[in-house]
Formats: C-alpha cells, sequence, structure tokens
C-alpha cells in the first residue's frame, strides 16, 4: 500500500474503533443510572394500578354490558324484521301485483274486444274471423309479453 492510502486507512479505523469507545462511556452513565430509576419506579406505577382497573372493572363493563346489547337487541332485529320483509313484501308484490295486471287488464281487453265484436257484428263473421282473430293474436300477444 501507498503511504497515502495506508494513513487514510489507518485515520478512518482509529475513527471507527477509538470514537466509539469515547462515546460508550458518557451513554453508559446516561444509560444505566436513568433507565434504572425509569424502570423501576415508572413501570411499577404503570404496570400495578392502571392494569388492574383496566381488567378488572373496565372489562367487565366491556363484557357484560356490551355484549348483552349486542347479543340481545341487533340480533333480534337482524333476524326478524329484515327476513320478515326479504321473504313477505317483495314475494307478494312480485307474484300478486305482476300476475293480476298480466291476467286482469289483458283479459278484460282480450274479453271486452272479442265480445264486441261478437255482439255487434253478425255470427256469421263471429265462427269465422272472430275466432281466428281470438285464437291467434290474443294468444301470441299474450305469450309474448308473459314471457318477457
Amino acid at each position: 500500500m501507498k503511504p497515502d492510502v495506508h494513513a487514510f486507512v489507518q485515520s478512518l479505523l482509529q475513527l471507527i474503533y477509538i470514537a466509539p469507545k469515547k462515546r460508550t462511556e458518557p451513554e453508559e452513565v446516561h444509560n444505566s443510572e436513568p433507565e434504572e430509576v425509569h424502570n423501576s419506579e415508572a413501570e411499577e406505577v404503570h404496570n400495578s394500578e392502571p392494569e388492574e382497573v383496566h381488567n378488572s372493572e373496565a372489562e367487565e363493563v366491556h363484557n357484560s354490558e356490551a355484549e348483552e346489547v349486542h347479543n340481545s337487541e341487533p340480533e333480534e332485529v337482524h333476524n326478524s324484521e329484515p327476513e320478515e320483509v326479504h321473504n313477505s313484501e317483495p314475494e307478494e308484490v312480485h307474484n300478486s301485483e305482476p300476475e293480476e295486471v298480466h291476467n286482469s287488464e289483458a283479459e278484460e281487453v282480450h274479453n271486452s274486444e272479442a265480445e264486441e265484436v261478437h255482439n255487434s257484428e253478425p255470427e256469421e263473421v263471429h265462427n269465422s274471423e272472430p275466432e281466428e282473430v281470438h285464437n291467434s293474436e290474443p294468444e301470441e300477444v299474450h305469450n309474448s309479453e308473459a314471457e318477457e
């Protein structure tokens, strides 16, 4: 190694090894005494009284009152009312109203128009044309609307 490089490496080694030794001595004094005071007195007060209050009184209130409210009222509301609304009302609307509209209005139009033709025109017209109209067109309209 060249003398300049050797001097540079030596200076780096001194900074690495010597400087931390000087830094550790004041840190040891600083870390030993205050940590003992901090860990002994402060942690005893922190760990004994506040945790006892937290574990005994607070958890009892949390487990008794909160669980009673959670288990009794919300589950009843969740299991009774939403299922009834889901099972009763939508099915009634689906099964009653669309079928009534489909069966009542279509049959009324079908029966009124065909009967008007039946009552107003001669019987010959009734036997030939209205039956064809009655059997072909309204059923196609009835089946296409029902399929939709």
